[in-house]
């Protein structure tokens, strides 16, 4: 999206016309006074905004090109709040991992839940990847900590639903997983309760 169709929006330039100098315009998205200018003459060509004696509004065409990207953005944006992937097995790391009191206290100080030993992993294909990232950002993390002399990392901590389950996604610091593989922690034996079985499909909502 323009970012100068933008700040005309948001000055209300779809609905009315607006008094705003290319001065303003350059100041508020951090630009020159010229390269404002040529941004709007290029808006203005284009026929997304309209010039009215002093004033700039947004065209019929720009409104459109605007709902077009806010629909992309919107269904882009929805699509990281489900992520799907195939149910495969683990290396049995987790629930050894599971079993340190840094770890387990630490699941339950912040989620209430003492955590079934194990986790549940789930292989995200290329196309879903990306939201990994997306749904660890700026999660909470539970702190490293020192066990029998050995250190271990921060484990970064998201709540989810599994099929109406609640499940905590994990994220840690160090592992031995691969990106793609998404590990998921509950009170419960998932598989059990779920009745699912390593190369099923699964879907983890936020």
């Amino acid at each position: 999206m323009d970012d100068v169709l933008l700040y005309l929006l948001k000055r209300g330039a779809a609905s009315n016309a607006v008094r705003a100098t290319t001065g303003e315009i350059g100041a508020a998205l951090n630009m020159t006074q010229q390269n404002a200018s040529r941004r709007l003459n290029i808006l203005i060509n284009q026929g997304a905004v309209s010039r009215i004696q002093d004033k700039l509004a947004i065209s019929r065409k720009g409104i459109s090109e605007l709902r077009e990207t806010y629909s992309t953005m919107r269904v882009a944006f929805e699509e990281i709040g489900k992520i799907t992937g195939k149910l495969t097995d683990g290396v049995g790391d987790g629930k050894y991992y599971l079993s340190l009191p840094g770890y387990k206290n630490g699941i339950k100080e912040k989620f209430g839940i003492l955590p079934y030993p194990g986790t549940l992993n789930i292989r995200l294909d290329g196309n879903e990847v990306w939201k990994k990232s997306a749904l660890f950002d700026g999660a909470p993390a539970i702190s490293g900590f020192k066990h029998e002399g050995r250190a271990f990392g921060e484990l970064f901590v998201k709540a989810c639903t599994l099929r109406s389950i609640p499940v905590i996604a994990v994220l840690p610091k160090r592992t031995h997983h691969p990106y793609e593989i998404l590990e998921l922690v509950s009170e419960k034996n998932l598989r059990k309760v779920l009745k699912i079985k390593s190369g099923d499909d699964v879907s983890v909502t936020l």
